[in-house]
Order: structure tokens, then C-alpha cells, then sequence
């Protein structure tokens, strides 16, 4: 097994298990505050993983990084490149919605949230459905392919 094998597996359970985390608070009867606080953090992590996890898939993990430097570049850069690249199959206003999502998340993380934009999460979360099933279902085409010529 490769290295980016490796790293690509553990990248994609990472970003599940962030996902179940989140749905776990999002499908509370009593949702509080707390809870989709919580969801919205774990949504946004989710989007950062599977991102990561296109760059080294295509890229390479060495993609991950500033050139002639060992820190990572950020979300907002990586999401450019995504999308110029066309790394992520996405459309424009899907972009614009992580964007949004991104400065929410931000907005929680850095100063608090007062009001909770429900619809907002509501279409991240199908958003990133899409994209796990979407993933799920190329690997599955690959791993029918390798078969077959095995």
C-alpha cells in the first residue's frame, strides 16, 4: 500500500466521522444552540477533509502545502484552486454556498453567532451527501475496474 493510500484513507474516515458527528447533533428532538453550533463546526471540517482529500488524490500531498514551506495552505486557497482546477464537480452557487458557510463558521469560531442560518445548513448537509456518494461511487467504478483486468 502507498503512502497517499494511507493518507487518503485516513483523510476520507476522518471526514466521516466528522459528518456522523455532526448529524448526531443536528437530528436532536430538542436541538439547542450548543448543538448546532457544534454541527456547523463538524459540517465545515467535513468540507475541509474531503477537500484535502481531492487535492492528494489528484495532487498529491505534497499539494497540501505552501511551496518551500511546511505550513498548509488555507481553505479559502485550496477552495479557488478546486474550483479553477474543477478538482470538486460543483457549480458556481455551490462554491458561493461553502464560502457562505465558511464565513459562518468563522463567524462562530471568532466572535459568536447569534441567529442559526438553518437553511444554510440544511443545503451544506445535502451538499456534502452529494459529494461522499459521489466519491463512494468512483471508487467503487475503480475498484470494479481493477478487477476486471486482474
Amino acid at each position: 500500500m502507498k503512502k497517499n493510500d494511507v493518507s487518503l484513507k485516513t483523510i476520507k474516515r476522518t471526514a466521516k466521522s466528522f459528518f456522523k458527528h455532526a448529524i448526531c447533533h443536528y437530528a436532536e428532538k430538542n436541538l439547542t444552540y450548543d448543538d448546532e453550533i457544534q454541527c456547523i463546526c463538524s459540517l465545515q471540517g467535513t468540507l475541509e477533509l474531503i477537500l484535502k482529500y481531492l487535492f492528494v488524490e489528484q495532487k498529491g500531498f505534497e499539494s497540501l502545502f505552501i511551496k518551500n514551506s511546511e505550513k498548509t495552505r488555507n481553505f479559502g486557497d485550496l477552495l479557488k484552486e478546486a474550483r479553477t482546477d474543477n478538482l470538486l464537480d460543483i457549480q458556481q452557487e455551490d462554491f458561493d454556498l461553502i464560502r457562505k458557510f465558511q464565513d459562518c463558521r468563522n463567524q462562530i469560531c471568532h466572535f459568536g453567532l447569534l441567529e442559526i442560518p438553518h437553511d444554510l445548513t440544511n443545503k451544506i448537509i445535502e451538499l456534502i451527501i452529494n459529494v461522499f456518494s459521489e466519491l463512494e461511487y468512483k471508487e467503487m467504478l475503480y475498484s470494479q475496474n481493477e478487477e476486471m483486468n486482474s
